[in-house]
């Protein structure tokens, strides 16, 4: 992946402009291989080119985050995607709304959902798993509170 960076790089100084493939294809392995940080570097040139993103290129980025655990973060560019117009898959909304349930945050779970139904995107088995674990765990730490 450090030498596809480095095509990348070496065509933007010929003067080569990389096409959305080339870009998603190194952005995809990056993701891939755990280079998290290199990828946030990749999709950030891609918009300060003003590239034309996809719903899928925003896909990969989150996914990437949700699996380093970067909730907060894939959050807001999930939001970031649906203001450009973009509807994202039930898989990213699945893993978003996983680790959103596991940290507590069950207001962003609801706004998240509300966001599916809006945009006709139907919850995966994911989701609804995560969330009922969530709301018992709540529950059990209320009664045990009292």
């Amino acid at each position: 992946m450090v030498e596809a960076l480095r095509m990348l790089g070496c065509m933007d100084d010929l003067g080569c402009k990389p096409e959305m493939n080339t870009y998603h294809t190194i952005l995809d392995g990056l993701c891939r291989c755990g280079m998290l940080s290199s990828a946030k570097e990749v999709f950030g040139q891609m918009k300060s080119k003003g590239l034309q993103l996809s719903s899928h290129i925003y896909g990969v980025i989150i996914n990437c985050m949700i699996r380093n655990g970067e909730v907060d973060e894939a959050y807001n560019l999930l939001h970031e995607m649906v203001d450009m117009g973009f509807v994202p898959q039930s898989i990213t909304f699945d893993g978003l709304i996983g680790l959103l349930c596991k940290k507590g945050s069950f207001s962003e779970v609801m706004e998240l959902l509300s966001i599916m139904v809006t945009k006709n995107v139907v919850p995966g088995i994911r989701s609804w798993e995560a969330f009922v674990q969530a709301l018992s765990s709540a529950k059990e730490e209320r009664n045990v509170e009292v």
